[in-house]
């Protein structure tokens, strides 16, 4: 859009599901490498592969997303203008500041795996070989594992404060860890 008219030298990275395809997915963790590299970088839609896709396309095999792709490299620090709300006053009327709710994208539901677990079936969680987490439902259930960084949470957490301080906001801080 802007090459026609402004002489930018800029990193091009064809996300389409076919050089993705022809690349074997290569270019998304380029594109990843170059955001690292230049601090920066912008992302039109793409086409996260599944199995139709994979017919629609004839594809090698289905490609992640490469949205999860690019936020797994940056360990999740991702950061964009968050969306602010000035309007809370019509639930809260006390609430007078402006509100920025920002995302941290790695880990959580992205890494996420479901388990089917039947009534009677014993889910047992380990780490290094010990034991941290054991149930036997009494029940057909699913549960659901996710996993974070502390070091992505950090730097997420890091970013959060540095952008309140370039706005001047203030900043509270919601973090939950079970």
């Amino acid at each position: 859009m802007l090459e026609p008219y402004i002489d930018l030298n800029l990193d091009y990275y064809d996300l389409s599901i076919e050089n993705r395809n022809n690349t074997y997915d290569e270019v998304t963790i380029d594109s990843a490498k170059a955001v690292a590299r230049h601090h920066i970088g912008v992302k039109c839609a793409t086409i996260t592969a599944n199995e139709d896709r994979v017919k629609e396309f004839n594809l090698n095999k289905i490609y992640p997303s490469p949205n999860a792709t690019i936020r797994a490299y940056l360990d999740g620090v991702m950061f964009r203008e968050p969306i602010i709300f000035d309007c809370l006053d019509i639930l809260i009327p006390t609430w007078k500041e402006p509100i920025a709710i920002a995302r941290h994208s790695f880990g959580d539901i992205y890494v996420s795996k479901a388990l089917n677990v039947k009534k009677g079936d014993e889910l047992t969680v380990s780490i290094n070989g010990e034991d941290k987490y054991s149930y036997k439902p009494d029940y057909d259930a699913i549960f659901l594992t996710q996993y974070n960084k502390v070091k992505s949470i950090e730097d997420f957490a890091h970013v959060s404060f540095k952008y309140a301080i370039s706005k001047n906001m203030n900043l509270i801080f919601q973090l939950r860890i079970l």
